[in-house]
């Protein structure tokens, strides 16, 4: 199990150059953008003026209760609007996730070297983007079903948002931690030059 891992890690820390990772950036801020301050008739500043909600990926959590209410509040332009959002966002999770790991993959270098186990922490990111992509496939089915109810989906979905929440976190925490840690191992490589 761990072959093919190892071998997405090795990939992706290739990848990880300083032009891809500008570019990666970009995009990821410019998506982020999008979502949450652009004109554009699905992002969360519009749906939450014109419906009163906003876009549920947001939210930290949700029951299928709270789900199914938020879907019926948007009404039929909402939902057509949110559908078009997830069209958008399934290729957003593809470059926000990869851009994390080519991050992760130059500070772990940094922090200790090019060759060290620890470059697997470079596929931590990956785990938020699969819990966003099964976010983002509940919410699709509920989407599509609407007005029928799918209780599991719309659970799976919120737990799904949670683990998204939690595993950002997680990686936003490691970045600070490798940040630091190659700050340090820069600091003693100074010291004992």
């Amino acid at each position: 199990m761990l072959d093919p891992l190892n071998t997405l890690s090795q990939r992706l820390s290739r990848q990880s150059r300083a032009a891809t990772i500008c570019v990666g950036l970009a995009i990821t801020i410019a998506g982020f953008w999008l979502f949450n301050a652009s004109p554009a008739p699905f992002s969360h500043p519009v749906l939450l003026e014109q419906t009163g909600v906003g876009l549920l990926d947001l939210l930290p959590y949700y029951t299928f209760a709270e789900a199914y209410q938020h879907l019926s509040t948007l009404g039929a332009e909402g939902r057509r609007a949110y559908l078009l959002f997830l069209a958008v966002d399934y290729l957003f999770i593809l470059v926000y996730s990869l851009t994390a790991a080519w991050l992760i993959s130059a500070l772990v270098r940094r922090a200790f070297g090019a060759r060290t186990n620890r470059m697997r922490l470079n596929l931590a990111p990956l785990a938020i983007g699969l819990c966003d992509v099964v976010e983002n496939s509940c919410n699709l089915a509920q989407l599509l079903a609407f007005p029928a109810a799918l209780p599991p989906v719309g659970a799976l979905a919120g737990i799904a948002t949670l683990s998204k929440h939690g595993a950002t976190l997680l990686v936003l925490g490691l970045m600070v931690v490798l940040t630091v840690q190659g700050f340090r191992a820069r600091r003693n490589g100074q010291m004992a030059g």
